[in-house]
């Protein structure tokens, strides 16, 4: 299903996903301006644990009903995290389940970040968070949306032209731009569609094999 609300993303994944296959398969290669094709933030393949990730859910708020859990999946072949969330919204939509790790990136060198994933149960619809220069939860975050294929391995690109300013979900046109030099917060989160034209609920995953920063 493809969201009105999410098209813009949409489109800028489209014109970088080849750039993106380019960079796995040539793994460490540089470009022709000398700066490194990818650089890898979190590989959940080879983590030892999550223990840098933090909840942050709509619990922390009076209303809030949401709930989700971030965890390793270690098997004799195979190691992922996977996130999973229970969206339970308010009637307008409101409602989210994300993990956060502040953690301070210089991602200035690159154009944006991709993902490795696969989503399961009733949503497909994801964001990734940033947020600069040592703001807190309670400041504005630089987010993007992206939806996922139903049961499939996927890369997703997210190029930081698609990040945008938000506080509580309503965009803030007049903010700064995100300063990629800088980044120190990273969220990984599911909402209920509060302020847009999608609405989701109930219990899905999402598998995740790394995060990186890409050209």
């Amino acid at each position: 299903m493809w969201f009105k609300g999410l098209r813009i993303a949409h489109v800028l994944l489209g014109a970088t996903v080849g750039l993106s296959s380019a960079c796995m398969s040539l793994g460490s290669v540089v470009t022709s301006d000398n700066r490194a094709a990818s650089m890898m933030m979190y590989d959940f393949r080879t983590l030892p644990n999550l223990s840098s990730w933090v909840e942050s859910s709509d619990t922390v708020r009076e209303p809030g009903m949401s709930k989700g859990a971030f965890v390793l999946q270690k098997t004799q072949l195979f190691q992922r995290a996977v996130m999973f969330s229970m969206i339970n919204p308010q009637p307008n939509g409101a409602g989210f389940v994300g993990f956060e790790s502040q953690d301070t990136w210089d991602l200035s060198s690159y154009n944006g970040v991709e993902l490795k994933v696969r989503g399961q149960g009733d949503n497909y619809v994801y964001k990734v968070n940033f947020r600069h220069n040592g703001q807190g939860s309670n400041d504005i975050a630089y987010e993007v949306f992206y939806e996922v294929p139903k049961n499939e391995w996927t890369r997703i690109v997210l190029p930081f032209t698609a990040f945008k300013p938000y506080y509580r979900g309503q965009e803030v046109p007049d903010a700064e731009p995100l300063n990629t030099s800088n980044i120190t917060t990273v969220t990984l989160q599911i909402v209920g569609g509060v302020y847009s034209d999608f609405k989701q609920h109930g219990a899905s995953s999402l598998e995740i094999d790394y995060m990186q920063a890409v050209n």
